[in-house]
């Protein structure tokens, strides 16, 4: 089940990999997803039949109903990259963001519900094995090192990713940048602390569906229950944590924004622009 939340996350945010990538990497989405998550679960026949179905009908709904959303949004930001923003205004994107990232689970979740029933023991041993590799290379990345050793990853990722926008960013833009990660409130341990969480809440979801012989009523509460906290941290402290974080990264992408230049600005209207040609490209032919 939650490698399956895994993917509809990817299914929002591929088309943000490299605009040369988009129209064949959305159009082949349904694949691409079903052999990632398949290495999570790895499905029999009849498992493999059925999540195919749910992707390739998730993926329908999405190029139908939310890429003309994505493009409305990419027409805002271009609107306003010209100019200098403020922390409020990149936050009010980022919820719209996390809206569509919200009715895309939505809609993904009877898909699920309907398969998790299905899962076996050893299904559910195999993704336990696999969440703890996936969590061995987490904490290799994020977790190994000195904190200025793991602050200075933090500050190279995303300069790649403003660099993907804004073209080469100078010295100050990058003191910018490392200002905005030690000021940061993001703790990777507290990152890793609920990822676990997630993952066992998962795992025992689908225990407790076995249990249960399969009851698919049961079965869409729980998957319900874990989508939700997913979404959001069931743990108050926990979510005002992440909360606080998330303004954290809209002051750092403002602050970063606000110190580049105008032709900086230029590439990265551009660089929006290219990728809301790709998603209208990608639009179903009208009926």
């Amino acid at each position: 089940m939650a490698p399956i939340i895994f993917a509809l996350l990817l299914t929002l945010l591929l088309g943000l990999g490299g605009c040369s990538a988009v129209r064949i990497g959305y159009n082949n989405a349904p694949n691409l997803l079903y052999w990632w998550i398949d290495g999570y679960v790895d499905f029999d026949e009849e498992q493999s039949l059925q999540a195919r179905a749910t992707l390739d009908a998730l993926h329908d709904w999405h190029r139908r109903q939310e890429l003309p959303a994505y493009i409305a949004l990419l027409q805002t930001l271009q609107a306003i990259a010209p100019a200098d923003v403020t922390p409020q205004q990149v936050c009010v994107h980022m919820t719209t963001v996390q809206e569509r990232l919200r009715a895309l689970i939505a809609q993904g979740e009877p898909g699920i519900a309907a398969l998790a029933p299905s899962i076996k023991p050893e299904q559910i041993e195999h993704l336990g094995r696999q969440f703890s590799k996936r969590n061995e290379s987490w904490r290799d990345k994020w977790l190994s090192g000195t904190e200025a050793e793991r602050r200075e990853r933090r500050v190279k990722q995303a300069a790649d990713r403003y660099e993907d926008f804004y073209g080469k960013l100078d010295e100050r833009q990058l003191a910018v940048i490392r200002a905005s990660v030690a000021s940061s409130r993001f703790d990777p341990r507290l990152r890793q602390e609920e990822t676990l969480r997630r993952q066992q809440e998962a795992l025992q979801a689908l225990r407790q569906l076995l249990a249960a012989n399969r009851s698919e009523t049961n079965a869409a509460a729980a998957v319900h229950t874990v989508l939700q906290h997913a979404l959001s941290p069931p743990d108050p402290a926990v979510r005002a944590r992440f909360e606080a974080v998330t303004q954290d990264n809209c002051r750092a992408i403002a602050d970063l924004h606000n110190s580049t230049s105008a032709a900086q600005r230029r590439l990265a209207i551009t660089a929006l622009k290219n990728y809301e040609d790709d998603f209208r490209a990608l639009l179903p032919a009208p009926r």
